[in-house]
């Protein structure tokens, strides 16, 4: 049991070690995240809590060079929750931010319907190619070390909902998103449908045909290095 503690406990100082060292080294480190659906109507009334309710859902991207957070919302009506709006989110994230890092270090979870997935990987080769980062590093950090500053961001905007008893739309999300901080606000986005993209055609064409199966989701980071958008580097955590 105390080899095993240990053991557990070297895997997060290094953990936090990588994390620092890529926060001092490169300006552009992005965490992203999905905060749990928050329901429409919100409403204090006994019989309103069994009845079925419209889903508002909130995409956050934490910069940790600049501790800015942009959040991204939209409700289940127009798209749903998976690769294909992730990655809408995050390309309307550089549109609207101007970045000059060449190096970009993205965390996430490991959730593979969200962000470990072929779809999500033909992103980075898409911005890779397009010359708009020389080289991309996405880590997934192991499980139960995934608490990130999404989540204090995510704390912050539901300590400002409590204070709200009724909230009947999501343009009302948005507005008490923007105003869950006094200060260092989250910049908040209401995507709408034609924002939302489907990369299955971005993956069928960049991804090689005939390429060698890998276990991608028992993989802990991919690394897209400069010259060649088409060759990834994966690596995995060996159980001893």
């Amino acid at each position: 049991m105390k080899t095993a503690q240990n053991h557990q406990l070297n895997h997060r100082m290094k953990a936090l070690g990588l994390s620092w060292r890529y926060h001092t080294l490169f300006r552009q480190t992005p965490r992203s995240f999905l905060q749990q659906a928050l329901p429409t109507p919100k409403i204090s009334s006994g019989p309103a809590f069994y009845k079925r309710k419209l889903w508002t859902y909130n995409f956050c991207i934490h910069d940790t060079g600049s501790d800015n957070a942009s959040m991204f919302v939209w409700p289940e009506t127009i798209p749903g929750h998976g690769s294909h709006e992730m990655a809408s989110c995050v390309l309307q994230y550089f549109k609207n931010t101007e970045v000059k890092a060449q190096t970009l270090h993205v965390y996430s979870d490991n959730c593979s319907g969200q962000n470990k997935n072929f779809n999500i990987l033909s992103l980075w080769q898409y911005l890779v190619a397009n010359g708009r980062f020389k080289e991309i590093r996405h880590i997934f950090p192991l499980s139960g070390h995934t608490t990130m500053p999404c989540d204090r961001d995510f704390g912050d905007i539901e300590r400002k909902l409590q204070k709200s008893k009724c909230i009947y739309t999501p343009s009302e999300y948005v507005n008490h998103i923007k105003d869950a901080r006094v200060k260092n606000k989250f910049q908040v986005t209401a995507m709408v449908c034609d924002e939302f993209l489907d990369v299955t055609p971005l993956a069928n064409a960049l991804l090689p045909q005939g390429r060698e199966k890998i276990a991608y989701r028992k993989s802990t980071s991919s690394i897209l290095p400069a010259n060649n958008f088409q060759l990834v580097f994966f690596n995995f955590l060996l159980a001893k």
